[in-house]
């Protein structure tokens, strides 16, 4: 339900998140030419392409990125104002997914936007505790977690707590293409890791050295209170390289920087789906996720 978000801003968002015409279009319950249309119809109110558009594939172009990136905190924030008001008007028929806020920032995004994505799925953000688990589930405050933390086996042994395990999640690095000559193992080494700031850092790293001590890396990591793109900008004026999930390389121009996986084998985050046994809607939600990042984003 959209009260504040106009169409044009939603059918932009949509169509950046999946790069796909008729799959945004599916999600409102569209086809895809008048869908098609309502993007050309945007980019001439506007004055410039946002999209790059080549055989059967479309994505954000850098004019597109950047409005991406200005206008997406906004959209979340009207989208809250929404998810609140049709929340306290449909509880009774709303899935409500809490996210650990302790995420690094656009995996945490991706994750809250699903309430943005799916009739009947609010998100919120929740701060992750065993207790809070426990309440916030078993007191029927939320109908799902999702956290790539886990508890301990005192939780884990509750007999009406279910723990499903996502798929793991992709990460790779990006770097600037001045370096392309260059082996990633010595970009490893020699170029500082730019992230942006959040919380639960000491989790993020401890799995960054399982993955790059075997290959003798230590990493000098560096936490800016940055923005998606201003991180991206520093990184592909090469100063940095930095960790992303592999869903958001289709946010960037890889004409200016590439991809690639870690040494050896790539790295994954473990993730985790906390909800009561039997909830009706725990393969529902499990497709929804999956859909998500397969399509995407991924």
């Amino acid at each position: 339900m959209d009260i504040f978000i106009s169409k044009k801003m939603r059918n932009f968002i949509l169509l950046a998140q999946t790069n796909n015409i008729a799959r945004a279009a599916e999600k409102i319950h569209m086809t895809a030419s008048p869908f098609g249309k309502s993007i050309s119809a945007l980019e001439d109110q506007i004055g410039y392409t946002l999209f790059t558009r080549k055989d059967n594939s479309i994505s954000l172009n850098k004019a597109g990125q950047e409005l991406y990136q200005k206008l997406f905190p906004i959209y979340q924030r009207l989208s809250a104002i929404d998810n609140e008001i049709h929340h306290a008007a449909h509880r009774s028929r709303n899935i409500v997914i809490g996210i650990d806020n302790t995420y690094p920032t656009i995996i945490f995004d991706q994750l809250i936007s699903l309430g943005d994505k799916y009739d009947g799925v609010t998100a919120q953000a929740v701060e992750f505790s065993e207790n809070g688990v426990i309440d916030n589930l078993f007191d029927r405050q939320l109908d799902f977690i999702i956290s790539p933390q886990h508890v301990s086996s005192r939780v884990q042994e509750l007999d009406n707590l279910n723990i499903s395990e996502l798929a793991p999640l992709r990460l790779g690095f990006l770097v600037s293409r001045r370096y392309e000559e260059r082996q990633p193992q010595e970009l490893l080494r020699e170029l500082p890791w730019l992230q942006m700031r959040f919380q639960n850092r000491a989790n993020f790293e401890a799995m960054l050295d399982a993955y790059m001590r075997p290959c003798g890396i230590n990493p000098t990591i560096i936490y800016r209170p940055y923005s998606f793109m201003a991180k991206i900008s520093a990184v592909e004026r090469g100063q940095f390289l930095t960790v992303i999930p592999h869903f958001a390389w289709r946010l960037v121009n890889p004409a200016k920087l590439k991809y690639f996986d870690a040494p050896g084998s790539p790295m994954y985050m473990q993730e985790y789906l906390y909800s009561l046994k039997n909830h009706r809607y725990t393969a529902t939600m499990l497709q929804h996720i999956a859909e998500d990042r397969d399509g995407e984003v991924g």
